[in-house]
């Protein structure tokens, strides 16, 4: 059995990190510090990524190893990071890698997470998504590129090899709790959820060669107000998918999870007062309403908080009067290939989820055998629940311009679009203060020397972060606000790519945020 040489400690390891947001924004984005070459660099925990790369030119990290792929680039559909695969210790924790390969970012363009202090991303998912893993792979023949969770199981064989994540909602003015982190072991007090069913990851079978193994669990049941969702009828995108079900997968990259269009009708037409907008591929809803939304999974129902159903935005109209809309958790989107439900943080803040790799300490391969996720839910007293929406959510718009009606919204925004009927179709960002710009949504790709590319194009929703995933040749979104959380990662523990195009019909008119980064989704190929 490989063993890395890295460092062993049979003390456990637990902080609780800053809360870094943007214009006030929380719950958005979960993020920790890694050092790498002996610099600290806080960087996002994303589960629809593999790979570590970071941006950090003074000072720079200390390489332990050196590769002639100096042209590698990470390309989004607005902003781009680019570099060369290169070598460090890496330490996660009390966990030492004393050489792990990723991208060194030395260029990039219109990259949002700079200006919020986050210098880069540690994806969390499997090696056969990172493209710095399988390209090194293909051109050396070497396992080198092995991801920082696989490095790190490997030096610990006789540990479990999962991870653990519980979202932190600080919104909540009534129980505010931090997110929670863990490598091999259960977070305090959350301990249940080895008791909970084992969700079998649904791997590509052997035809589907074009996708690669995900987080992606099957979906038995989605209710909404006691009404089930009739997924006899819904064809599902994968077509290993048992009829009545669907697939799901979960993705802490995400702030606004897209699904399906008919799905996310289901979940909020019949919310008094609620209307779609097309604009924004969303729902808007009266402020202080809401819905008892829930997902069932293998007989388990996973409730959602109605502070998780929808979040406040401020807006600016042309008249510079800010205003205040309410919109859905959920996005209308085409998600990745092979998945018709992509679950992000309003989901994962319901649940302390186990995301366990299986049989994945080998050294002879980077493929994975029988991952599986549990879910504990956190959200169980929905009447509690729903007093804690009506304090926080009162109070939050205390503090907010006036909300304005789905339908004054709505209103509004044809008006804009009327006369706007010109426009070229290029993607303004108003924002406050240093970081106004305007960018243009367009896709680019890039060659790296070795001719293999870790490719990255970007799904950009209109909100109050951008939402993502991470991958070599996948449509990725990289959020813009971060909130830190408690990481546990102990040692010694007992208990154990195709690029998906969003295509919206018309030319989107929207109205600026008053004080945040706004994006506008375009269609995006490689």
């Amino acid at each position: 059995m490989y063993h890395s040489g890295g460092s062993s400690r049979d003390t456990g390891f637990a902080t609780t990190l800053g809360d870094p947001t943007s214009a006030g924004q929380k719950d958005i984005v979960y993020t920790t510090t890694v050092n790498v070459g002996g610099v600290d660099i806080l960087v996002q925990l994303d589960t629809g990524s593999s790979d570590l790369w970071i941006y950090s030119p003074d000072p720079q990290p200390k390489l332990t190893n050196t590769t002639s792929f100096d042209h590698a680039n990470m390309t989004y559909g607005i902003g781009s990071v680019a570099g060369r695969i290169d070598f460090a210790e890496v330490e996660v924790g009390p966990y030492t890698i004393p050489s792990q390969a990723f991208l060194n970012v030395n260029a990039s363009n219109d990259m949002a997470l700079y200006s919020i202090g986050v210098y880069g991303i540690l994806g969390l998912a499997f090696d056969q998504l990172s493209g710095i893993a399988s390209g090194l792979e293909e051109v050396w023949g070497s396992q080198l590129g092995a991801t920082v969770l696989t490095q790190i199981f490997r030096q610990n064989t006789s540990q479990p090899n999962f991870i653990s994540f519980l979202a932190g909602r600080t919104t909540d003015l009534e129980s505010p709790y931090n997110g929670t982190f863990t490598i091999s072991e259960y977070a305090p007090g959350y301990e249940k959820v080895a008791e909970t069913p084992k969700l079998p990851v649904v791997l590509p079978s052997a035809s589907q060669t074009d996708l690669s193994p995900r987080w992606n669990i099957l979906l038995d049941g989605l209710t909404v107000n006691g009404k089930s969702f009739d997924f006899k009828k819904f064809n599902s995108s994968n077509p290993s998918t048992p009829k009545g079900k669907a697939m799901a997968n979960l993705d802490t990259g995400y702030t606004f999870g897209p699904v399906a269009k008919e799905t996310l009708d289901f979940m909020y037409s019949g919310i008094p007062g609620a209307l779609y907008s097309e604009s924004d591929s969303q729902w808007i809803l009266p402020c202080m309403s809401t819905a008892d939304i829930s997902f069932t999974f293998s007989g388990q129902e996973i409730r959602l908080h109605p502070l998780d159903v929808s979040s406040p935005q401020v807006l600016q109209p042309p008249n510079g009067t800010n205003i205040t809309v309410c919109q859905s958790q959920f996005v209308a989107g085409d998600t990745i290939p092979g998945i018709d439900l992509l679950l992000g943080d309003a989901f994962l803040r319901n649940v302390y989820a186990i995301f366990d790799f299986g049989d994945y300490v080998r050294e002879d391969t980077l493929n994975v055998t029988d991952p599986y996720i549990q879910l504990l839910a956190t959200t169980t007293d929905l009447t509690e629940a729903k007093k804690d929406f009506e304090y926080s959510r009162a109070k939050a718009l205390e503090s907010l311009p006036p909300a304005i009606s789905p339908a004054q919204y709505l209103a509004l925004v044809k008006s804009l679009q009327s006369g706007n009927d010109s426009s070229s179709g290029d993607s303004e960002v108003s924002v406050d203060g240093s970081d106004a710009q305007v960018l243009n949504a367009e896709s680019s790709s890039g060659s790296s020397s070795a001719g293999w590319t870790v490719l990255a194009d970007k799904f950009d929703h209109y909100g109050s972060a951008l939402v993502g995933l991470l991958a070599v040749n996948l449509l990725i979104g990289v959020i813009l606000c971060a909130i830190g959380f408690t990481m546990c990662i102990r040692r010694g523990a007992k208990q154990g790519t195709p690029t998906r195009a969003i295509n919206p019909s018309y030319v989107p008119v929207r109205l600026p945020k008053a004080d945040d980064n706004e994006y506008h989704p375009e269609s995006f190929r490689d």
